[in-house]
């Protein structure tokens, strides 16, 4: 996958337009501003599908919750940020999918391989937004990127950059940052519960 440095500047989610392109050492920054304006916008929505996709799939919570699913979802996103802008893809529909099809793989898994039916779906792209959503869609850009970036270290968002953006193994990681593989995978569990914790919180009420 290309590094963020060879990537031109990214589309927001939320606003309109594309920004001209910016220079390598922002690019970083940026494409965190953007995904987690995405995540703040939609983490709500996911966790209540994902809640009820696992209900109707009679997955245990012991073996894997709604926030389990929603952190993978948004690290399978995250890994392919740049790609999905670049295709457009819409983002909401294609989060939806990722969390639905998490759950209908931990549902064959646990009836051995068996194909299980879900038939929830999404709410429908057009309908009106809540209350909540137009605050959340107004919200300062500043503020939220301040919200994203604050909840990773400078080493856990090294960590993602070559794990989720370079597409690099937990091997290849450590190797660059010259730390043992089993470190990478830790910081990588670390990443996910602290943008469920931390991103989550700031959604405002």
């Amino acid at each position: 996958m290309t590094p963020y440095a060879d990537t031109p500047g990214l589309p927001s989610p939320i606003g309109e337009g594309r920004p001209s392109p910016a220079p390598a050492k922002n690019q970083q920054q940026s494409v965190g501003t953007e995904f987690g304006a995405f995540y703040l916008a939609h983490s709500r929505e996911l966790n209540a599908y994902a809640a009820r996709m696992l209900t109707m799939a009679q997955v245990a919570s012991s073996q894997l919750s709604a926030e389990d699913v929603v952190a993978e979802a948004m690290m399978t996103m995250m890994k392919n940020w740049e790609r999905l802008l670049a295709d457009e893809v819409p983002l909401r529909r294609y989060a939806f999918r990722v969390v639905k099809n998490m759950v209908v793989t931990q549902a064959r898994q646990r009836q051995r391989k068996e194909a299980v039916h879900l038939d929830v779906q999404p709410l429908d792209d057009h309908t009106q937004e809540s209350a909540e959503q137009s605050v959340i869609r107004n919200i300062d850009h500043d503020n939220i990127r301040a919200a994203f970036l604050s909840a990773l270290t400078p080493h856990e968002q090294q960590v993602a950059l070559l794990c989720y953006a370079e597409d690099l193994s937990s091997r290849a990681a450590a190797e660059r940052l010259g730390i043992s593989s089993s470190g990478i995978r830790r910081t990588l569990a670390q990443i996910k519960r602290k943008l469920t914790r931390s991103l989550g919180s700031a959604i405002p009420t």
